[in-house]
């Protein structure tokens, strides 16, 4: 009788993992698709909100730990970057419009790479934490 209620507690737990799994890969996509649709990694965060608890004590709840950390991270990264673009935009505006001349040697050298050069490494940084989860996700390992 014992090994019967210890099969059926293994299935189970075995069935509460895949299933986490899955919604973990689900989030991976999810956050994948920011590069498309702006609102897929509230969805995933939510999900990851949702489903971590449930996943607690397997090797899926770090997965779910990890995609939470990369939104929070990711929306301080595009905050940062939107308020340095601000300020950048506002420095070249202001010296155009008060330099005969045009914009400073030093304008045009700050401007680029804060408006490319940083989301271009978040954007970098974002996939590599997608692969990087998505291949440990998939040997069944733990991140």
């Amino acid at each position: 009788m014992e090994e019967k209620y210890a099969t059926a507690i293994a299935s189970a737990d075995a069935m509460r993992v895949k299933r986490s799994r899955n919604t973990a890969l689900i989030c991976y996509i999810l956050q994948c698709a920011t590069f498309a649709l702006i609102l897929t990694p509230i969805v995933a965060l939510i999900l990851g909100y949702v489903e971590r608890p449930k996943a607690k004590g397997t090797w899926v709840h770090s997965h779910f730990t990890w995609q939470i950390k990369t939104f929070w991270w990711g929306l301080l990264c595009v905050v940062v970057t939107a308020i340095l673009i601000v300020i950048s935009a506002h420095i070249f505006i202001e010296t155009y419009r008060n330099d005969s001349m045009g914009p400073t040697l030093f304008t045009l050298l700050l401007t680029p790479p804060l408006v490319y050069l940083i989301p271009l490494g978040f954007a970098i940084w974002l996939l590599y934490r997608i692969v990087k989860g998505m291949i440990r996700l998939f040997n069944e390992q733990p991140i």
